[in-house]
């Protein structure tokens, strides 16, 4: 009887045991990128118009271990239209993988398998905070709505991760990591937010 209560009190001390706190410095962002593909046809493109989708998705991914993130898109994913067969390659401007370290402020990027360093620079144009939010996955973001002589940008922020910046297409603003954006011709949300251990070597620059 003895040894029963003293095994019934381990296990009640157990239980209130307050739970390992989660280490958040590192993990994974998921995405999922929408791009119009009519809005990007070019005017020798645009008699092709009627026979593909006007829009395709892909899946993204952020990477991130402190202030270093990697971000890249899955593998090209095939769209059918009433006619032919589109094959989608969604990329940013810099190219299909990202490294990007906020603390020394430095960006790499891979484009048609060539890498090179490019400048880590915030978007260009006039920022307009709303002052509207919203939450995404859980998370606290504000409304930002970027300006330039073509057109406008609209992006969603948080503050309440670790990591100060970031987006699966590159640097909109140091103000927090960009979970939604909207934009004529693509826009993305994130899906999912994982922490996990992220080792040095999964973010190193891949050559």
């Amino acid at each position: 009887m003895k040894t029963t209560s003293i095994l019934t009190f381990v296990l009640l001390a157990a239980a209130y045991m307050p739970a390992a706190a989660q280490d958040k410095s590192s993990g994974k962002i998921s995405y999922t990128l929408t791009m119009n593909l009519h809005a990007n046809l070019k005017p020798e493109q645009m008699q092709y118009k009627d026979m593909i989708p006007e829009t395709a998705t892909q899946d993204a991914s952020l990477w991130f271990n402190k202030q270093r993130f990697k971000t890249f898109y899955n593998a090209n994913q095939k769209k059918e239209g009433d006619d032919v067969e589109v094959n989608v390659n969604i990329q940013s401007d810099n190219g299909d993988e990202l490294y990007v370290d906020l603390d020394s402020k430095k960006q790499w990027a891979k484009k048609n398998g060539k890498l090179k360093e490019a400048p880590l620079d915030i978007r260009k144009g006039e920022s307009i905070a709303t002052g509207a939010t919203k939450e995404i996955l859980g998370y606290p973001c504000q409304q930002l709505i970027l300006v330039n002589k073509k057109d406008s940008t609209t992006i969603w922020y948080t503050t309440a991760l670790p990591l100060h910046a970031g987006s699966p297409i590159g640097m909109f603003t140091d103000k927090g990591v960009v979970l939604e954006m909207q934009h004529r011709k693509m826009s993305f949300m994130a899906t999912a937010i994982e922490f996990m251990p992220i080792r040095d070597e999964e973010l190193a620059i891949s050559r």
